[in-house]
């Protein structure tokens, strides 16, 4: 986490630490509707988490 957070600073990306699994599939969302692009890593387990926000982005056809 530590070298993406570098890494994205300097080819200009913006790094977020969100606190839980819904608020950064969330936060994707929100990029795309921004016109960014965003991307989300997790643990596996966190998955089923994001389930719920992953099937509202599928339908409001919003590209996660």
């Amino acid at each position: 986490m530590e070298r993406m957070s570098v890494r994205l600073r300097a080819v200009g990306g913006v790094f977020i630490q969100m606190e839980d699994e819904i608020a950064s599939i969330s936060a994707v969302i929100g990029a795309a509707w921004a016109g960014a692009k965003g991307h989300d890593g997790h643990s596996g387990p966190g998955f089923s988490l994001m389930q719920e926000s992953i099937g509202y982005a599928a339908f409001t056809e919003t590209p996660v």
